[in-house]
């Protein structure tokens, strides 16, 4: 394909997937009583009122159902069953229990979607999850003041939402451009704008905008991977949370489908302030805290692993099963290569044959 023909593509697919952001909006991210969850957490962080999240969850069966099977898990291992909500709020914890339910919004909402067979939905979850976690504890050591760190770790689990519509609407396109990065060695966002016109953070970005989530979300969205452009009331948060992605990253915990991140010294580098000097270094107040960190990761995808992983499978399974598919699909590409090659050759054969009588 020129660059001419390209670039009409991208601009056609860009069109669509600005209306298909538009069309997936007109139904709210999450149901009532979720929206209500996330404004009690927002509303008074450090003394949520329990019996209202109880009295909530309680009139959601789906959503209480949801609590009591995962309060009961083998991850918890309760010596006693959990019997009530209230019980399993207490087990499972206010911020793993906003996670739980955004993780299981965003996942009502993409699916239906074909396999991306070169990103593996059960590791794109664990990825999500990790980074909400790991930067659910880095906002205690360095974030802004009017957010709680359990509203960080809500950002930080929505940072990769603009991929979830590519996978939901464009998941054949969305699987060469995945490939096509991990090849190449490029950062994801740029082999989208190439082929869609438009990257996953800033249709993240837009999503936030069109669900009406608070200015801050959108702002990780839209810039995790450039946290300089961010609006300078959110460089702390931005910059916090573009460090967990990539901590998340290094430390090889689930698959974003981007293996590309920046120099651990540039990403460490960033500072909350936005200009390098206010604050000290994200990376210099989180590193040594790893220990923490990385515990608290795994705390996290404990309490989600029936939410995004049901199957059971370990990690190393889901990465070999994803190694499995990679293969496949690029042997499918190079047979289908093949076999235009030999079709070309082919016709040009017949062509020379031709002009030979």
């Amino acid at each position: 394909m020129n660059g001419g023909a390209a670039q009409d593509a991208a601009q056609r697919l860009r069109a669509q997937a600005i209306e298909k952001t538009r069309e997936m909006t007109r139904v709210p991210l999450m149901g009532a009583s979720g929206t209500r969850l996330l404004d009690l957490s927002r509303e008074n962080p450090d003394n949520v009122n329990l019996s209202e999240v109880d009295r909530l969850i309680s009139h959601d069966p789906a959503l209480a159902s949801k609590v009591l099977r995962v309060a009961n898990s083998t991850y918890y291992s309760m010596r006693q069953e959990v019997t009530t909500v209230r019980q399993g709020i207490m087990t499972i914890g206010l911020h793993d229990l906003m996670s739980l339910v955004v993780v299981t919004s965003l996942m009502d909402r993409f699916k239906g979607a074909s396999p991306v067979k070169s990103l593996d939905p059960v590791q794109f979850w664990m990825h999500s999850v990790a980074v909400g976690s790991a930067a659910k504890v880095g906002a205690s050591y360095c974030a802004a003041s009017y957010l709680a760190p359990g509203e960080v770790g809500v950002a930080a689990l929505l940072h990769d939402i603009g991929k979830g519509l590519f996978i939901r609407f464009f998941a054949e396109e969305y699987d060469d451009v995945v490939l096509a990065a991990a090849e190449d060695g490029r950062p994801l966002e740029e082999v989208e704008a190439e082929t869609f016109g438009i990257s996953h953070d800033e249709l993240g970005g837009m999503l936030a905008a069109e669900w009406k989530l608070p200015e801050f979300i959108g702002q990780v969205a839209a810039h995790h991977h450039r946290p300089r452009e961010a609006e300078r009331t959110y460089h702390d948060v931005v910059a916090l949370v573009s460090w967990a992605n990539s901590f998340v990253k290094r430390e090889g915990i689930g698959n974003s489908g981007n293996a590309y991140y920046p120099p651990a010294e540039e990403i460490s580098a960033l500072s909350p302030s936005g200009d390098g000097s206010a604050k000290p270094s994200v990376g210099k107040a989180l590193e040594p805290r790893r220990g923490e960190i990385v515990k608290a990761i795994a705390g996290s995808l404990g309490t989600m692993a029936d939410t995004i992983n049901p199957t059971g499978e370990t990690q190393e399974e889901i990465e070999e099963k994803a190694r499995e598919d990679v293969a496949r699909v690029r042997t499918e590409r190079e047979g289908a290569a093949a076999r235009a090659s030999q079709k070309r050759r082919g016709l040009l054969g017949r062509l020379l044959d031709f002009f030979r009588i």
